[in-house]
């Protein structure tokens, strides 16, 4: 499939490069990246002690290492509020024999603007988006995403779903009756009805289900804390446990859920929080 965004977007993101080392290893790459980006860390060991913890800390996120080889590799989301500048990056090893690490990394947050959405909303559905059904169904996905494999799952860039026209792009803020309502957490593309969708990436089904706001929705577990998400499908192609590949078929576009007409709305997350999927088509995360 080909590319929804002109080539431009990759000037969103500065080019893979490891951050300076230290003696035992650790690094957080790219040095730089955009709102909705993936950083990698990985820390390896200098004389093949095995951790008994390793803590670390971005933007107030936990992320949680997995081994990988000769390395402990986390994956770590750039949410959308992070504003541009230097950031910390806390990261802490604990042995049980003693002698623990600690270090400060950085990477920088690039600028990125985000379009504005403004729409009017009568009562009745307000009330509806913030209802306690919405808050249930927040918790059931919120379930689905801690269920992450420590193995990872797929290799090199992930795929378009399907092709389309992108009709709200992740990150757009938007705006309900002059009142902020949030940025948006995924990507929306324009499909007609019964649109075959497919995975963006290899990974195991870990929700299949329909949800009253979110209408038919598939969950894939990539690996690593690294999951996607297909929403308002017209049918539902897989089960939960199922391994798909990459360019499988999940369902097909639909207009289920809260929405106005048939479209799908893929999301990307590193645990709960939401990432640029579109960044993942760009290119491929530099993982050791």
């Amino acid at each position: 499939m080909t590319s929804l965004r002109p080539l431009a977007l990759l000037c969103l993101l500065a080019p893979p490069c490891v951050c300076r080392a230290n003696a035992q290893g650790a690094s957080l790459k790219p040095e730089a990246a955009v709102p909705g980006a993936v950083l990698v860390a990985s820390f390896r060991l200098a004389d093949g002690r095995k951790p008994v913890e390793i803590r670390a800390s971005f933007r107030g996120n936990r992320p949680v290492f997995q081994p990988a080889r000769q390395e402990y590799v986390a994956l770590v989301p750039v949410p959308a509020s992070a504003p541009a500048g230097k950031t910390p990056f806390y990261f802490k090893v604990r042995f049980g024999s003693g002698g623990d690490y600690s270090e400060v990394l950085y990477a920088t947050v690039l600028a990125r603007a985000f379009p504005e959405q403004h729409l009017k909303m009568p009562a009745s559905k307000t009330g509806l988006m913030n209802s306690e059904l919405l808050r249930k169904e927040r918790e059931l996905l919120y379930a689905a995403f801690e269920k992450c494999s420590p193995t990872r799952q797929w290799t090199g860039a992930f795929a378009l779903p399907i092709s389309g026209r992108e009709s709200s792009p992740w990150g757009r803020k938007r705006y309900v009756n002059g009142k902020w309502w949030g940025q948006h957490q995924g990507v929306d593309i324009a499909a007609g009805t019964g649109t075959p969708v497919a995975s963006d990436a290899a990974g195991t089904v870990v929700l299949a289900q329909r949800l009253e706001m979110r209408g038919n929705t598939v969950v894939v577990d990539h690996g690593r804390g690294l999951f996607s998400a297909y929403n308002h499908l017209s049918w539902i192609d897989v089960a939960v446990g199922q391994s798909v590949k990459q360019g499988q078929g999940l369902g097909a576009v639909g207009a289920t859920g809260f929405v106005t007409g048939a479209h799908l709305h893929w999301e990307a997350r590193i645990g709960r929080t939401p990432v640029d999927p579109m960044l993942l088509v760009q290119q491929p995360l530099p993982l050791p």
